[in-house]
């Protein structure tokens, strides 16, 4: 298994995106439930639209 360094860092297209405020949340490693550091904060709607749009054109 390979583990992954979380950062914290939420991403649109590869390009980091600047956290909206609000809302925080913390991944979870699904085998115990244990809540990982480091915290996310949520994105806006206009970088939740540009996420989906990059999606769809990658054809994901």
């Amino acid at each position: 298994m390979t583990d992954t360094l979380l950062q914290g860092l939420s991403t649109v297209a590869g390009e980091p995106v600047a956290a909206a405020g609000g809302a925080t949340f913390h991944a979870v490693k699904p085998a115990t439930g244990e809540r990982l550091d480091p915290e996310y904060r949520e994105i806006g709607d206009a970088d939740l639209d540009r996420a989906c749009r990059a999606a769809g054109e990658a054809g994901v």
